[in-house]
């Protein structure tokens, strides 16, 4: 596999990271472990490094949630050649030390180490930016430019400056951009998700007998953003704006609790 050129500096990292908070017997175990993983043969340092990845899991639910814990995990399944858990893992930890550059570092190698790279399109070929449009700053921009407009054409109204339809103007803008806000809000809660096996196709509806949506399957590693879930599966959008029906099972949620 191709993260296995990579083992021993990986190790290297988890040895020097910070050391995470006492969870049982597990993590003594772990990390000796990968103490054996850093002078093993590449095949028999992954499969150490697998079983490491198993015993910081059991310190994870033993503990609770841990940056430190969970960047040691996605450490320990990047060396194990596991993308699809290691880009998880890390993506776990992010939210809980966003600043920690070791991480940052391995997550960057885990993305470039996955199959399939998906590249977001070039936003300053576009005239208007979607996401600008959609994003809270703007909406609440909106929104109280659409309530200011009301206030002041209903009292330009009241003094025969300004037409009836201005103040209903405003109430509709600012109606609208609440009513966006509070869905971009539902919407960025909970949609991230990785691939975890290691090949799935995603298909153009809900259903096994709906044709794929994509000339090429997904791999372990590709992240995307859940749109909607219906029954066994997911309505994803990947990071090059492309959509389809990804099953459920093959993946799991940034946000979602440490198996």
């Amino acid at each position: 596999m191709r993260a296995a050129a990579a083992v021993a500096a990986l190790l290297a990292l988890a040895a020097t990271a910070p050391g995470a908070e006492a969870a049982g017997p597990w993590l003594e175990e772990a990390e000796d472990l990968l103490r054996q993983a850093a002078t093993a043969s590449p095949p028999h340092a992954q499969d150490l490094a697998r079983r490491a990845a198993l015993r910081y899991d059991r310190a994870l639910q033993h503990n609770g949630p841990s940056g430190k814990l969970l960047y040691n995990l996605g450490t320990a399944y990047l060396a194990a050649g596991d993308l699809g858990r290691a880009v998880l893992s890390f993506r776990r930890a992010e939210q809980l030390t966003p600043d920690d550059k070791n991480l940052a570092r391995n997550l960057a190698l885990a993305r470039r180490l996955r199959e399939d790279a998906l590249v977001a399109p070039d936003r300053r070929t576009r005239f208007i930016d979607a996401d600008l449009l959609t994003s809270p700053p703007f909406l609440l921009a909106l929104f109280a430019g659409g309530w200011s407009v009301f206030w002041l054409g209903a009292a330009l109204f009241r003094l025969g400056r300004a037409p009836r339809w201005l103040p209903i103007f405003g109430c509709v803008l600012a109606a609208v951009a609440a009513g966006l806000l509070s869905q971009e809000r539902l919407r960025s809660e909970d949609v991230a998700g990785v691939v975890l096996v290691p090949e799935t196709e995603v298909r153009q509806g809900p259903t096994w007998s709906d044709p794929p949506a994509f000339a090429a399957p997904l791999h372990a590693g590709a992240e995307f953003e859940r749109l909607e879930t219906q029954g066994d599966w997911l309505y994803v959008q990947l990071p090059d704006g492309r959509r389809g029906w990804l099953p459920a099972a093959d993946a799991e949620l940034v946000a979602a609790p440490p198996s």
